[in-house]
């Protein structure tokens, strides 16, 4: 399995996470089953026939939230 780029990006910030008391470990990996979820396809069902298309909304999740965060900060 391919170690996801936004993980490696999360190791830089392990000291940070570990001062503030974090279980670094067990926080990462939960981290790692929700980005492999929410990467995941959607149900076929919901799709129509005629206009079937293989679409990945993990990039467009990814700048929501870092919307959304940029909004909260």
């Amino acid at each position: 399995m391919k170690e996801l780029c936004i993980l490696k990006i999360l190791d830089l910030f392990k000291g940070v996470y570990k001062a503030l008391g974090i279980n670094y470990e067990i926080m990462r990996l939960i981290v790692n089953s929700k980005l492999i979820m929410d990467g995941r396809r959607g149900q076929n069902i919901l799709n129509s026939d005629s206009e079937v298309k293989d679409k990945n909304y993990f990039y467009i999740s990814l700048i929501v939230y870092a919307i959304i965060g940029l909004f909260l900060l």
